[in-house]
Formats: structure tokens, sequence, C-alpha cells
């Protein structure tokens, strides 16, 4: 034990030393400095992570933006919790084609579409984006479980990214659940279960007070996270011999039927995902739309290059899966509009691209740009416009 005692004295006390030093010095030194990494994403015991309430800072990882976080944690302009008179709201769910930190708030397609349909009547119209990166159908739901209900919204869009959706949902089922339980008060306090998921709650919350609190914290993360992405941009360096092959994150089975359980398996999750929607949305007597979003193969304006896609990956139909989200919604009873061909249509008509920017890897990669969302809005605002004049409601 004096040996043990005596060795933490000479080696491990003064190292610890060392390292307290160093990192206060370092800490120091970034504040002075001004640097701060602090990321626009927090960690969000509800949906497991969200948007940081009133961040401000410039995205130019692809596009350009400033980005002005609500207070209330949204990629909008502020917003009032309790609905004003007079008001009608549509709430618009999803991922980063609707969060859209690509693109100036003001070109993204939910203020376009606020826009075009604020000139159809006398009731004022808010489309409040509850876009959030990287999100999946069950964080979607958890949002609009837990915090999207607060707004009041008259009618409810989901808008499924068939590109990376399909995977996200799969991978985070099980989370999905966990939230659930926990938040529902169906675990016991002595289950095993709960305990692990206390804890594992209890530790996101120290690294997330960590991380908001020094600038080392945060420099580190950013660190691993540009490490992280050289790798997985080298990964997928021998992706790039066509074009249109697959992208980070997105796999190019979802325009096939599945053929392997696992993909079988990601789009039984994301229909009954879908359907717990629905039905979440019908319980509260609102409306209900889903919006199956366009990836960059769909709307690629070379009608060529789409053809030698399909070839070389053996695909019949790139609209595959948003037809089939569309057959979901014929058979239970909800309202899909697939915007794809639309957007092919456009496309090829105009020759433009929908989707990638400037500082993009390879032209029309990526994320929509500005016409893309310009187009957008104005196919949901007629779509919206047409919907009304056939319920007898219209806008007024």
């Amino acid at each position: 034990m004096k040996q043990i005692t005596g060795w933490f004295k000479k080696v491990i006390g003064p190292a610890a030393a060392i390292l307290l030093t160093a990192g206060l010095l370092c800490e120091i030194v970034l504040r002075i400095s001004g640097i701060s990494y602090l990321p626009f994403y927090q960690y969000d015991e509800c949906c497991g992570y969200s948007l940081r309430p009133g961040y401000e800072g410039w995205f130019r990882d692809e596009g350009e933006s400033y980005l002005r976080i609500t207070k209330d944690g949204l990629r909008d302009r502020e917003r009032l919790i309790e609905k004003p008179e007079n008001t009608l709201r549509i709430a618009v769910l999803g991922d980063s084609c609707v969060e859209a930190v690509q693109v100036p708030l003001e070109q993204t397609f939910c203020q376009v579409m606020e826009k075009e349909l604020a000139a159809s009547g006398a009731k004022k119209i808010e489309v409040i984006n509850f876009g959030v990166g990287g999100y999946g159908t069950s964080n979607e739901l958890l949002l609009l479980k837990f915090k999207g209900w607060r707004y009041s919204p008259d009618i409810v869009v989901l808008c499924v990214t068939t590109a990376n959706d399909l995977l996200d949902n799969i991978g985070r089922y099980h989370q999905y659940q966990e939230i659930l339980n926990y938040y529902q008060g169906s675990n016991d306090y002595f289950d095993i279960k709960y305990i692990k998921y206390n804890l594992k709650v209890t530790a996101l919350k120290i690294r997330e007070f960590f991380l908001c609190h020094l600038r080392l914290v945060q420099a580190f993360v950013k660190i691993k996270n540009e490490i992280e992405k050289r790798v997985l941009l080298a990964y997928h360096q021998d992706k790039m011999l066509h074009p249109l092959l697959e992208e980070a994150g997105i796999k190019n089975e979802i325009y096939q039927e599945p053929a392997t359980n696992f993909w079988q398996e990601a789009w039984s999750v994301t229909e009954k995902l879908i359907l717990e929607m629905r039905d979440e949305v019908h319980r509260r007597g609102v409306e209900f739309l889903v919006v199956t979003m366009v990836n960059s193969p769909q709307c690629y304006p070379d009608a060529g290059i789409r053809q030698d896609f399909l070839k070389l990956l053996n695909i019949t139909d790139l609209f595959y899966p948003d037809y089939r989200i569309r057959k979901l919604g014929e058979r239970e009873g909800f309202e899909v509009l697939n915007l794809a061909p639309l957007f092919q249509e456009y496309a090829d008509k105009h020759q433009v691209f929908l989707t990638g920017f400037k500082n993009s890897r390879l032209p029309g990669r990526g994320h929509w740009n500005a016409e893309g969302h310009r187009l957008a809005g104005k196919i949901l605002a007629r779509k919206f416009r047409q919907k009304m004049e056939q319920d007898g409601r219209g806008l007024n």
C-alpha cells in the first residue's frame, strides 16, 4: 500500500497537476481569444437532442446562412405559444430538409409557403418550422407529443425524407420506446431498465453541462467531429465514380423492394411510426398530411445520368419509396403528397439544380438550395389553398 501511495505521489499526482494546469491555461486562452465552438444542438430528454434556444452564428458547411434559433428552440422567427385569434397554424415536422440551415430563413420552404398563403385571404397563416437536422420519424413524434401541441396547430405536416429516415427509424426505435416509457411513467423506480436509463440521462446532462461551460470541451468535441467527418468523406471517395452514387448516411436500397430482413424491418418500423403519428394527430381532431421529400438523384436535371444510375444499381423506379408511402396513406386513410415527381419535372423543364450549392463537393448533391425551397413552398401553398377551397373553408 505504501508503494502504491508513494508511486501516486511521485507520478500520478504531478501528472494530474500538469494536465489540470495545462487545461486551465487553454481554457483561459480560448476565453480571452473569444473562441467558442458551442454547437447549435443540445441534449434533450424528450427528443434525444434539439436545437439550442437563443443560439446565433454562421453556418457554412453547406450553403451559407446566419442562424438564429428562437427562445423555444425553433429554426424559425419568434412565435407566441398561444395561438392568436383568427389564425390558422400549420406545424411542419421533419429533419434537416425542413430545418434548412443551408439557406437564409426567409428562403426556407416554410417561410415561402407562409407568405404565399398569407396572400390568399384575411385569416392569418403561420407555418411553424419544427424541423431538426438528423431527426427520424420517432424523434418527430416525440417532439409533437411533448412540445408541438403547445402551439395548438390546426394542421400537422409530417415530412418524410426517404433518403435516410428509414435508417434513422430502425436505429432509434429502441430509444424511442425507452423515452416513452420514461416520460409516461410505465417504469417502476426499482426496475433495472428504469435505473439504467436514468443513469444514462444523468450522464448526458453532465456532458451537456461541461459542453456549455467549458470552451476546452467544446474545442475537443469540435476536433473529434472534424476527424470523424474527414474519415467519413475518405470512406465515401470510392462512391464518386458516378454523380448520383450514395452520399454519407444515405443508402440506395431505398429505391428497391426490400430484399433483406434489415430493410424489411426498416420499412415496417417506418410505416408503424407514420401510423402512430397519424393516430396522435387524429386523436386531437387535427388534419394530417404526409409529404415525401426529394432526394438528389430524383431531381437531377439530366435524364441520361438518371437512367445510367438506374441501370448501374438495377433500380426500376426512383419514386419507389414515395409511391410506397402514398399507397400506405391510401390504405390507412391519410393524405400523402409526393414532391419528387414534381421536382423532377421542373428540373428537366428548366435544367436547374434544385439541390446542392457552390460549396458542395459535387454539383446537384445534398440539401435543397434556394430554388428547391421556393418550388416546394409554392407547391405546398397551392396544395393547401386547393384543399381549403374543396373543404369549403377558404382562408377567410
